[in-house]
């Protein structure tokens, strides 16, 4: 029972965040879009329309979750600037950061005039605003991209570093002690020598905790990673990116495989957060 109860406050928990709500019908959106593309051939006219039809429906209820989702992105804004310093070299990606979330702020408002235009709310028609939706949308990604590569490769630098300080230290505890020789803190027998082990293992259970946390952290920006990767390559298409680059658009099979494959990794992040918390 106990168990039983776990999962549901797992499902609870994610259920309650709007990021995998949102994603949970982006699945069904580009799902449904991944499937036209890739077996049209195999589908009647009435599965295609049907299948084009649930895309439609999908996009449109996302849309309706981001209206005013603008302000969401300002509160972002102003946290990150209370803590930016322009002349800190550190804040590099902070800078980045900001910049995904000016471009969200303009994708969203964006959005929501696509929303009410789609239910002729507005004396305009959704595709008088499709560039600018669909540039602002690939600038956030692609500042968002970026962002998570620095970081990305800091973690593996930093693993890297715990890996090498713990395999120096093993070296250490298997090489002798010559008299004389003396470690920060560590106390000598009456000979003058000293039991190599009993000092550098307390060091190499440390090394190996924090390698340990930079293993996880590790396998948490691959995930990263691996969402930002996706999510760019959708948006790039968008804007005829690909087209630029290898001579046509990538098309809906691939293009709903990336969009569905990086919200389920982002159903499974807010999984891990969830069952974790």
């Amino acid at each position: 029972m106990e168990k039983v109860i776990r999962v549901l406050d797992i499902m609870t928990s994610m259920s309650n965040t709007m990021r995998v709500r949102d994603r949970s019908v982006k699945v069904i959106q580009y799902g449904s879009q991944m499937l036209v593309g890739f077996y049209a051939s195999k589908f009647n006219d009435e599965t295609i329309a049907a299948l084009k039809n649930l895309r439609r429906s999908a996009s449109t209820s996302r849309k309706a979750f981001w209206l005013l989702k603008s302000i969401n992105h300002l509160s972002v804004i102003t946290k990150l600037l209370s803590h930016y310093k322009l002349a800190d070299d550190t804040n590099f990606t902070t800078g980045l950061d900001l910049l995904e979330q000016f471009s969200l702020v303009l994708y969203f408002w964006y959005e929501n005039l696509v929303f009410l235009a789609r239910h002729n709310l507005v004396g305009f028609s959704e595709d008088s605003v499709e560039i600018q939706c669909n540039v602002t949308w690939f600038i956030g990604d692609l500042a968002c991209f970026c962002a998570t590569g620095i970081r990305f490769a800091s973690i593996l630098h930093d693993s890297y570093q715990q890996y090498r300080a713990l395999m120096t230290a093993k070296q250490r505890a298997h090489s002798p002690v010559q008299e004389g020789f003396s470690f920060r803190n560590s106390n000598f027998t009456r000979n003058g020598h000293q039991d190599n082990n009993s000092l550098i293992e307390p060091q190499i259970e440390n090394l190996e905790l924090r390698l340990m946390k930079s293993v996880e952290a590790v396998s948490s920006g691959t995930l990263s990673m691996s969402i930002a990767i996706m999510e760019l390559v959708v948006s790039s298409d968008f804007v005829h990116l690909w087209k630029r680059i290898i001579g046509r658009d990538l098309g809906d099979g691939l293009v709903g495989f990336f969009g569905a494959a990086s919200s389920i990794l982002i159903i499974y992040e807010g999984y891990l957060k969830s069952s974790s918390g």
